[in-house]
């Protein structure tokens, strides 16, 4: 075949198994194919590519003066996806932290914490607040599917429910039914949640990952917060009378369509409420030190009746008592059961 038909046959788009196949020269005396698919059929498929030797058949008569060489095709790689832009600072990490602090019957959720009890026993305790946690639960509230990272009342409401369900961040798994996630359901319930974050956050197969990595899934945090905002959005369907956008439901609601019923969760609501208000509050700036003042004349000193007076006008309220409540089994609603966990604090602060 002469050289001008060669490169003509080169040039020619073709089509194999009905995919367009691309040639790529890569210089003058090779030519690489973009397809399996165009080796010669008596030749084995063993590569993407197919590399061969471009030649040129004499006939007797001279060979043509060579045309300039054609300038070298290539097919552009696919850009890569764009990597997630950094997330606002919706939740800063020392707030999970702190509402973990707050309680005395729960272990640490970060390692940098100095808390050392290890928690009741028939639990799977991890590290389920740090900065790693943190970030990913910034990135679900500031997601343009969701959009509460500057919601103040949503995100107290639903970091106070995650509390309650998982001891403060310190369990997401409990052996106990097999029940997963920062909202904990049953086994039933996960690839349900994940088609549900399919839906949301498109584009990721959540849900195959769901059903080939079983409670692992939930214990990872790029996909345990993506879970909440699953359920809080579509998945509470499961719970009867439910199936409504419990962002914008109020504190009990969200507590029935959790639970399939409701319980006080005041506890874990408070702490969370005070441990944001601290974080918020800037520290105050040292105040310099007052000059000296003359010493005033001595007093004469108090009678024992006008001390005793002076003492009784004075009110010191004292810390609220520690209550460490234990766990117990939740019940109701159909495929929304699952373990109900009745935390144990030291109450470190009040709602007074």
């Amino acid at each position: 075949m002469a050289w001008s038909s060669f490169w003509a046959a080169m040039t020619t788009p073709q089509r194999v198994n009905g995919q367009a196949v691309e040639r790529i020269l890569d210089d003058d005396t090779t030519y690489t194919y973009g397809l399996c698919g165009c080796i010669p059929k008596d030749e084995s498929c063993s590569s993407t590519t197919f590399t061969t030797t471009k030649t040129t058949t004499t006939t007797g008569s001279p060979s043509p003066s060579p045309s300039p060489s054609p300038a070298t095709t290539t097919t552009a790689a696919p850009s890569p996806s764009p990597s997630p832009s950094p997330s606002s600072t919706c939740i800063d990490h020392s707030v999970l932290v702190c509402i973990n602090d707050a309680s005395s019957y729960w272990p640490k959720c970060d390692p940098s914490q100095s808390k050392t009890n290890s928690g009741p026993a028939g639990y799977e305790f991890g590290y389920y607040c740090t900065e790693e946690w943190a970030e990913a639960l910034n990135q679900m509230l500031s997601h343009e599917a969701i959009g509460y990272c500057d919601d103040e009342e949503v995100k107290l409401k639903m970091l106070a429910q995650v509390a309650y369900e998982t001891a403060y961040f310190s369990t997401v798994y409990q052996p106990a039914d097999g029940g997963a996630g920062l909202i904990h359901m049953i086994p039933g319930n996960w690839v349900r949640n994940a088609v549900d974050m399919d839906s949301i956050f498109t584009g990721q197969g959540y849900a195959a990952l769901a059903a080939v990595m079983g409670e692992k899934f939930f214990q990872t945090p790029e996909y345990g917060w993506r879970s909440v905002a699953a359920w809080f959005k579509k998945t509470n369907q499961v719970i009867p009378g439910c199936g409504i956008d419990l962002f914008e439901a109020s504190f009990d609601t969200m507590t029935r369509c959790i639970l399939s019923f409701v319980v006080s969760r005041q506890e874990a609501y408070d702490i969370v409420e005070s441990c944001m208000l601290s974080a918020a509050t800037p520290s105050p700036s040292p105040s310099p030190s007052p000059s000296p003042s003359p010493s005033p004349s001595p007093s004469p000193s108090p009678s024992p009746d006008s001390e005793y007076e002076a003492k009784g006008s004075a009110s010191v309220v004292g810390p609220p008592q520690s209550q460490n409540v234990g766990i117990r089994p939740r019940r109701g609603g159909g495929e929304g059961d699952s373990i109900c966990v009745m935390l144990g604090t030291s109450r470190l602060f009040s709602n007074t």
